[in-house]
Formats: structure tokens, sequence, C-alpha cells
């Protein structure tokens, strides 16, 4: 069926552009229909179950992305149900100033995360196309290695026919200089498309491995949307609207306004993973040999925790970033969401049998780490052990790697200055290790010069030497002191 419009003040036109345009905020159709297929068939076969998992994700997300606060009110009640879907109307209108932006914004946040997961499988896509073209390379340089190998052997029979009819034509040096050309030859051909071959697979597995970050980092994404939705579902709003508020109160209120920064997304792109972590917090564990009760401070995503638990050591765990601690309640950890200061206030005296700290204290201010030794001395129990994880900053270059990405860091606390303070405080048996050494490829080599004096060339490589352990040094270290 045909509509025409007569009318010549109405521009059919330039209304379905702008109808184009604010659709395209959201994920079209072509979007969704993109994911309806197979998983690739040119992926590595270790990565097959994580691609099924992430397509079986998808297809559903790509589905469940809008988010509306218009649904039907009904009521099974026979005598009261008119007046109460009534009221339920009413009170939708009213807060309809405070529940659509909220929908609005979930939705424009839900579209955009969609279309991102959507473009990471036309990537895998991609690279599968990209695999299977290798593959069939592959084949057909086997083939040529078939056809030049039987060209060899059809030679060698030539050679062999030739010098039976005249063997003074052909002298025995001669037909042995062109078959090794040959073979030369076929040997060079196939080691430069086997060299060939290894950079490709280099390059697909190098990619692979991006993409599997990729959809790690997406997954843990979806599951922090997942659990802020849950958290403002149980939120009953409130009128917060101030129509009286003065600039003044206003510019306080920007001014003390928290830092709006994912730090629980930060570490799964930059800190690594839970895996790499608990192997690395190991080291910790003889210090908690004989402890019954542990605190595990700023525990962020719970491995130190998660230790102490595969030991049979009783946890308690405390981190003030939401995301955090609702990751370790999912996985089921005693965890208290509160300022650790404030926390170590609340607790008895000589209650707690060790305390640790991974990569917190750089957070705090100077005189907030004072406090906290102080309060951990009392808190702790006789022989127990105060531990402190942070970057090193006697190495120059985790200014450059790592400590100015995050923008939670206060300061780095050199290791003599920590020594001090746990000392000042009581601590005993104050042990500093290093570890995280950087690169091999960053150090500095020894230097030989035979025409200079050995002396001169000790004093310079001993100064070479310190030079790089300022320069590239271990780029972390713990501090551990019993009380």
């Amino acid at each position: 069926m045909n509509i025409e419009f007569n009318d010549k003040d109405i521009d059919v036109k330039e209304i379905m552009n702008k109808i184009h345009q604010a659709l395209g905020k959201y994920p079209m159709k072509e979007d969704i229909d993109r994911v309806k297929v197979k998983t690739p068939t040119g992926i590595p076969h270790e990565m097959q179950s994580l691609f099924d998992e992430f397509l079986a994700q998808l297809t559903p997300v790509n589905r469940s992305w809008r988010v509306s606060a218009e649904y039907p009110i009904t009521s099974h009640r026979k005598i009261t149900g008119k007046f109460i879907i009534f009221t339920k109307k009413v009170i939708r209108k009213l807060l309809r100033w405070y529940i659509e932006p909220l929908a609005k914004s979930q939705t424009d946040f839900n579209a955009y995360v969609t279309r991102t997961l959507n473009a990471v499988w036309s990537i895998i896509q991609k690279q599968s196309s990209i695999n299977e073209q290798i593959n069939h390379k592959l084949k057909l340089i086997q083939l040529e290695n078939t056809k030049l190998k039987f060209e060899l052997e059809e030679y060698r029979k030539k050679l062999e026919e030739k010098q039976q009819l005249n063997p003074s034509e052909l002298s025995d040096n001669i037909k042995r200089d062109l078959i090794t050309e040959i073979e030369n030859k076929l040997q060079e051909k196939k080691w430069h498309e086997e060299n060939a071959q290894i950079k490709a697979q280099c390059k697909a597995l190098a990619q692979c491995k991006a993409l599997e970050t990729n959809i790690r980092v997406a997954n843990e994404r979806l599951r922090r949307i997942e659990r802020t939705l849950r958290n403002q579902s149980s939120i009953i709003p409130t009128a917060q609207a101030n129509e009286t508020a003065t600039p003044f109160f206003i510019q306080a209120e920007v001014k003390n306004k928290p830092l709006d920064f994912d730090y629980y997304l930060f570490e799964e792109y930059y800190r690594g993973t839970r895996e790499e972590i608990k192997e690395r917090q190991k080291q910790y564990l003889p210090y908690f040999s004989h402890a019954k009760k542990v605190l595990d401070l700023g525990c962020g995503r719970g491995e130190f925790t998660e230790l102490l638990l595969e030991k049979g050591i009783e946890v308690i765990s405390v981190d003030s970033n939401s995301d955090m601690v609702a990751y370790c309640k999912e996985r089921g950890f005693n965890i208290i969401q509160a300022d650790i200061i404030e926390f170590l206030k609340s607790l008895e005296d000589q209650s707690v049998d060790g305390i640790f700290l991974g990569q917190v204290i750089e957070h705090l201010s100077p005189e907030a780490l004072i406090e906290l030794v102080q309060l951990a001395h009392l808190k702790l129990t006789p022989n127990s052990w105060l531990i402190a994880e942070t970057p090193n900053p006697q190495s120059l270059s985790i200014f450059a790697q790592s400590f100015y990405m995050d923008l939670t860091h206060t300061k780095p606390v050199h290791p003599y200055t920590a020594k001090f303070i746990w000392e000042s405080e009581g601590f005993n048996d104050i042990e500093i290790k290093y570890f995280s050494p950087n690169n091999p490829v960053l150090k500095i080599p020894e230097i030989h010069i035979s025409e200079m004096d050995p002396a001169q060339l000790q004093q310079l490589n001993t100064a070479l030497s310190h030079w790089h352990e300022m320069l590239f040094g271990n780029q972390d270290y713990y501090i551990a002191g019993r009380k």
C-alpha cells in the first residue's frame, strides 16, 4: 500500500533522515543478525569453548539491551484492582522526571556496549577468515613442494639416461653439482615459505590473544553492569530536587563529588589476571601460617583472601570500592565495604593475628599511613605480622611504566621511609624484599675494552650497574614487621 502526502509543507525525506539519525545511536537489525552465525572454524582448538561462551552471551545481549520504564500495569484484585492500577499510574507519572533519565541513560550505555561487542565479534569472524586463507595458502605451498620434488626426480632420471647413452658427455661431478644446485633452490624456497608461514601464525596468535583479553574485559564489564542494575533496583527513588539551592551550595557539591573512575575495570586491563596475582602473593603465606584470623585491607578482587581461605585461615576482607565488594560477595568472601582506617578503629585491641595490604599504602596520605600503622599495632596480637606490598620508587622506571597510570595513587612510599615508620610504631624484625624484575632486555651490559685501564674499567662497570638498578630495578617491594 502506498501513502502519498500532497502537503507541500511536509518534507517526508527530511523526516525519515531524522528518524534514521535517531536510530543510529542504538544497535540496528543488521547488528543483531550479524551474530546469528555459527562459531568460526579458523580459531585455535583450545579457544573454541571461550568463543562458544561469548556467542551464547552475545545473542541475549542484542535482544535485551533496551531498558524501558513503560510497562503495562495490571492487578489481579477484582474489587480494588482499578484503584491500585490508577494509583500506580499516578505514582509513575510523578516519578517520571526521575525514572526516564535513568532508563534513557542505561539504554544508551547498553546500546554502546552492545555495538562494541558486535564489533568484537566482527573482528573474530574476520580473523577466522584470515586463518582459513592462511590454511588454504599452506595447502597450495604443499602442492607446489610436491610438484618440485616430482620435477627433481625427473631431472635425476634424465641425467641417468643421458649418462647411460654417452658417459663421457656428462661427468659425475657435473651431475652432482646440478643436483645440489636444484636441491639448494628447493631448500631455499621451502625455508622462505616456512618462515612466512611462521610469521603469519605468530601474527594470528597475537591477534587471538588480544581478542581473548578484549572478551575477558567485555565479560567483566557486563557482569559489572548486571551488578549495578541489581543494586539500582533495590533503591527506592526519592525526590532530591532543591529549587532554592544557592550557587555556593552547587559549587561545593561539585567540588566534593567523588572521582568517577572505574577502578575494577582498570585492574582488569592493567594489573593482570587473578591467577598471576595469586602466584605472586604466595610469598606472603609463610608469615600467616600460624594465624587464625587475618585482615585483608584494600582487598580488591580478593586474590590474597582466596589464598588464605585455601589454607583454612579465617579472613575478613575490607574495601571501599563498591564494584570490588560486589565481585568478592559473588565469590562468597566475607567482605565489608568501609574505609580501612575507620574499620580498624572499630575493632578491639589485639583481636587479629595478621594484617595484609596489597598495593594500598601508595593510595594514602602521609598522615593516613602513619595512623594506619599505629592502629595496626594496637589491633594485632603479639608476634603477628603487618605486611604491605607497594611499588618501588627506587626504580625510576615505575613512574614511566605504571605508577602514574593509576589516577588514585597519592605518592610512592620509599622502603626506608616505610621501615622507619614500622620501627617507630613498635614493630620488630623488619624485612624488606624486592620483586617484579624489569624486562631483561633493558639490562645494561658490562663494557669490555682491552686498551682501557682495568681499575677504571671496573669503576665504570660498577657505576653502570648502579645506574641500572636505579633506572630498571625491581618494580615492587614489600615490608613486613612483627609486633
